[in-house]
């Protein structure tokens, strides 16, 4: 293994923990939800954006060197997706379905936290 597949694949270990722990958070504290979901509104909405596009190309950049390299190059792809997706349909779209996720009841919010988890510790075994 060469330093830049070990920097990708611990990139995803972090990224893979990152997840775990905001699932836990949701599902303890749904309301940190409403928080997180207008993170990404004003001057950060093309950071995220950008941030997006950077996560799912080093996700598929590690997918190679994994235990589930088809998850791990959907999970990117998805996550590309989303980035583009996130700059084509435009702030104020973003910002109404930002609004209707959090008028979602609590169990909505931790069933999305469990997913997180899921997705989560997935990419964790895959990278470890």
């Amino acid at each position: 293994m060469d330093s830049e597949e070990v920097l990708a694949e611990t990139v995803v270990a972090v990224l893979s923990g990152f997840l775990i722990i905001l699932g836990g958070v949701v599902i303890v504290v749904p309301s940190v939800l409403t928080r997180l979901a207008f993170l990404h509104q004003g001057r950060s909405f093309y950071a995220v954006a950008d941030i997006r596009f950077v996560i799912g190309l080093v996700l598929l950049l590690a997918a190679a060197e994994t235990r589930l390299p088809m998850f791990v190059q959907l999970f990117g792809a998805l996550v590309i997706t989303s980035g583009i997706a996130m700059v084509l349909i435009g702030r104020d779209r973003i910002r109404y379905l930002a609004q209707w996720l959090v008028n979602r009841p609590p169990a909505v919010h931790r069933l999305g936290g469990l997913v997180l988890i899921a997705i989560g510790g997935t990419l964790f075994y895959a990278v470890t």
